[in-house]
């Protein structure tokens, strides 16, 4: 059961903190003293703009190109309500937040972002934890994601590996994948 709504054939984000529920809490590393990972509320948005905006911008290397695009700044409507959206949440506070989607037993990993003040914290393994959990429950076979080249290796140490690169708006990307189900291939039903 996803717990977005959906209105007129569109997903909308869960409208309360009660009716969003919680997967659990998790003990993260030095700084976190408990993380609650939970699906976003309408009342998150700004939030979550604000920390889209502010974890872009804290990657140095993307920074010219971010700031000659405003506009690739803002976390559109679109992602509010056609991806299903986890927030880490600290102290009352988001401080990250997953996007992803489900199509064909392959879960996108669309959105990884967590509060610069808070990296290093094991925030983002927590949210991708939770959303290889979530996909598992949902029988995805695969999650994949178009990853940053700094963060490359941070998927990595997740259980991602490399499957080539795809051209993005601002250059090349690596093309990640992690198999939920080792037996089964997303395009295949038969075992390897």
């Amino acid at each position: 059961m996803l717990p977005v709504r959906r209105a007129g054939g569109r997903a909308s984000l869960t409208r309360t903190y009660a009716e969003a529920g919680s997967r659990g809490a998790f003990s993260t590393g030095p700084g976190v003293e408990l993380l609650i990972i939970r699906d976003a509320v309408v009342d998150d948005e700004t939030a979550l703009r604000d920390l889209f905006r502010r974890s872009s911008l804290s990657n140095e290397r993307d920074r010219e190109a971010l700031l000659a695009h405003p506009e690739a700044l803002e976390y559109t409507a679109f992602a509010f309500t056609q991806r299903r959206i986890r927030v880490a949440v600290e102290d009352d506070d988001v401080v990250g937040f997953a996007a992803f989607s489900l199509a064909s037993r392959i879960t996108e990993l669309n959105d990884l972002f967590v509060d610069p003040d808070f990296m290093g914290r094991g925030i983002g393994r927590a949210l991708v934890a939770d959303v290889v959990a979530t996909s598992r429950s949902l029988g995805a076979a695969q999650v994949e994601v178009t990853a940053n080249e700094d963060a490359a290796g941070f998927y990595e140490k997740a259980g991602f590996t490399f499957d080539g690169e795809v051209a993005t708006r601002f250059g090349t990307a690596p093309r990640m994948c992690r198999d939920l189900d080792p037996r089964v291939s997303p395009t295949r039903t038969t075992p390897r």
